[in-house]
């Protein structure tokens, strides 16, 4: 059987991921213990590899990010232009064709 890797993660970068992803708090509450991420209280506590991968998946946020120790700075202007407009629509995000065209 596989050993199961658990992933500390850095809960400032998990609410921003929450805020600026397609699910809200409490649906993804149901399905992850985000509480024990929040305050972990031993190595269990923390998410595990699958778990971040759905994570990332749920709330639409690149997988790396998770990894990191500080809120990702989104610098360029598309990038903020395809998370209001996928948050607003609720309809899949344009390709980079797509968004360069209608700019």
């Amino acid at each position: 059987m596989a050993a199961t890797i658990r992933i500390p993660v850095t809960w400032s970068v998990i609410q921003w991921a929450i805020a600026h992803g397609e699910k809200g708090n409490a649906q993804l509450a149901k399905k992850y213990d985000l509480v024990a991420w929040k305050t972990p209280k031993s190595d269990h506590d923390y998410p595990t590899f699958k778990q971040l991968q759905n994570f990332s998946r749920d709330t639409r946020t690149p997988f790396n990010y998770l990894f990191k120790e500080t809120v990702p700075n989104e610098e360029h202007t598309f990038v903020k232009f395809i998370r209001q407009f996928s948050a607003q629509k609720k309809a899949p995000t344009f390709t980079g064709k797509k968004l360069l065209n209608s700019v």
